[in-house]
């Protein structure tokens, strides 16, 4: 292994039914207008509070005339646009549906949003500790899912100069996050995986590997790994100038240097959101591979990792596609 890697795995946790709601995101109660209980103090639970833009008159002056009178309003007033003229508007403490059921005991249904869930009506599933000496757990927003793209986990692994290092780190990683990651959310996560080469990268080394990736190299992975349709839509880009890029190579001839750099002009094409993210060389020093679909299995994981790590040394060889040929493509498994 010529080269040191880390890698960043999002995962969607499972969700338990809030039992305070019981999965519906308000709590109903019946409630007696006669007795002390009060769920909301703002509108006293009537669901309705006097009108905050026009104070309760129904009316708002004339924004052209200034109250004055004009051929718009007439009288120089118009109806209130937030409570259409009916002078109270939803209680916004509660924004609560106050509805009343006929009975002898003049009973209303009081719905509010359940404070436990905040109207969620689940939970994402998270131990109290995630603990790995092999990277650190984020619970955060960082997975876009098909319902809600605000609630996430990711682990960001250390970085490993070893490939038996790196096995050890995902046999971990899957065992301590099985439990309680989504299957069915997988594929809306992805597998980030960065690398650089052990003396760091040149110019030669960078060129060698964005033309292998124009040639060949995207066609190839997107075959292999046949990532979603939806992540590469939007978080996971095919480079859209594969072909300017072959032409490139041609042009500069030797000159490394002006032909990453005249590359590097077409942010538009190579953003962080691509197969291969070479913007990460900016921050983080590395260029990182954004193809791969999230995924609880070990196999896969090491699969795609593998194929990055061969890749990037056989960018020593004279003929970067034949190495990477004969060390990946006829492997049975990562």
């Amino acid at each position: 292994m010529l080269s040191t890697l880390g890698f960043e795995l999002e995962f969607c946790p499972k969700e338990n039914t809030c039992n305070v709601c019981d999965g519906v995101g308000n709590i109903r109660k019946d409630y007696e207008p006669d007795t002390d209980e009060c769920l909301c103090d703002t509108c006293n639970d009537t669901g309705k509070i006097e009108c905050l833009k026009c104070g309760g008159n129904g009316e708002i002056t004339c924004p052209i005339c200034g109250g004055i009178g004009c051929e718009e309003c007439g009288s120089g007033y118009l109806e209130c646009p937030e409570c259409n003229g009916e002078c109270m508007m939803r209680c916004p403490e509660c924004d609560s549906d106050m509805s009343y059921v006929p009975d002898e005991m003049e009973t209303y249904i009081h719905s509010v949003t359940c404070p436990e869930c905040d109207g969620r009506g689940s939970f994402h599933v998270f131990p109290d500790l995630l603990t790995s000496k092999f990277g650190t757990f984020v619970l955060e927003a960082t997975v876009s899912m098909p319902s809600n793209d605000s609630e996430g986990g990711e682990f960001v692994s250390n970085v490993f100069s070893s490939f038996g290092d790196i096995q050890n780190c995902v046999k971990n990683l899957v065992h301590q996050i099985e439990h309680i990651a989504d299957s069915a959310g997988e594929l809306s996560c992805g597998l980030h995986v960065h690398i650089v080469p052990r003396n760091g990268w040149s110019n030669e080394m960078l060129r060698k590997l964005i033309v292998a990736w124009a040639e060949w190299g995207e066609d190839l992975f997107m075959e292999e790994f046949s990532p979603n349709k939806q992540r590469i839509k939007s978080y996971s880009r095919q480079w859209g100038c594969k072909k300017d890029i072959v032409e490139l190579d041609k042009i500069y001839d030797d000159d490394d240097s002006d032909f990453v750099n005249q590359v590097f002009i077409w942010n538009d094409n190579l953003d962080r959101d691509a197969t291969l993210n070479l913007l990460a060389l900016k921050k983080h020093g590395t260029v990182e591979f954004r193809l791969f679909d999230g995924t609880l299995s070990e196999v896969e994981i090491l699969q795609a990792i593998s194929w990055v790590i061969d890749l990037i040394d056989c960018l020593y060889e004279d003929n970067t596609y034949d190495a990477f040929y004969s060390k990946v493509l006829e492997k049975e498994v990562a």
